[in-house]
């Protein structure tokens, strides 16, 4: 293994541009989970002692567990942050008793939910049923409605659908279950 690694390493663009001769390579892991490599990198040749190799492992296993617990803690910190953004779309839903105004908020308060997760280009849009037919109700931002109205109209019969398909809100009110689809595009 060491002649496989020490014959690549002379053709690799890490030993040109980076002019490095020797290095260590040390796994950090956090029981069998591994959460990073730590490598000591010589710019001329340079033989490990076992003194060395030992007190680099040594410190590479410190820096496992001081890695794991800040990835816990910032896992902990996004969750908690989660739910007290949830806690307060709560509290900002349930402050009207005024149907529009309460869709309205919701459409809004999903959208600050989700964005608060993730930067990129998103809206969220409610509509309710009514029999065969959903009823776009809200969207936000609030330029989505006009949109959905000039693609869809107010109103879609989902049990119909368009041109024969009945897309993910068909299936939606249809199952009653949650549907996650990665790229709309290919689904069917």
């Amino acid at each position: 293994f060491r002649r496989v690694l020490f014959r690549s390493m002379k053709k690799s663009r890490f030993s040109k541009e980076e002019e490095i001769r020797s290095l260590i390579a040390i796994p950090r892991r956090m029981g069998k989970e591994m959460v990073g490599v730590r490598f000591v990198n010589y710019r001329q040749a340079h033989h490990f002692t076992g003194e060395e190799r030992a007190t680099m492992e040594l410190f590479a296993q410190q820096a496992a567990v001081a890695i794991h617990d800040a990835q816990v803690y910032e896992r902990q910190r996004r969750r908690a942050d989660m739910l007290e953004a949830v806690n307060e779309a709560g509290q900002v839903v349930t402050s009207s008793l005024d149907l529009t105004e309460t869709m309205a908020l919701l459409a809004e308060q999903a959208w600050n939910l989700v964005k608060r997760e993730t930067n990129e280009a998103l809206f969220a849009d409610i509509g309710l049923v009514h029999g065969d037919e959903v009823e776009f109700v809200s969207a936000y931002p609030l330029t989505e409605m006009k949109r959905i109205d000039q693609a869809l109209g107010s109103r879609l019969d989902w049990r119909r659908g368009i041109d024969g398909r009945h897309g993910i809100m068909g299936r939606v009110v249809r199952t009653g279950e949650t549907q996650r689809v990665v790229d709309v595009r290919t689904d069917p």
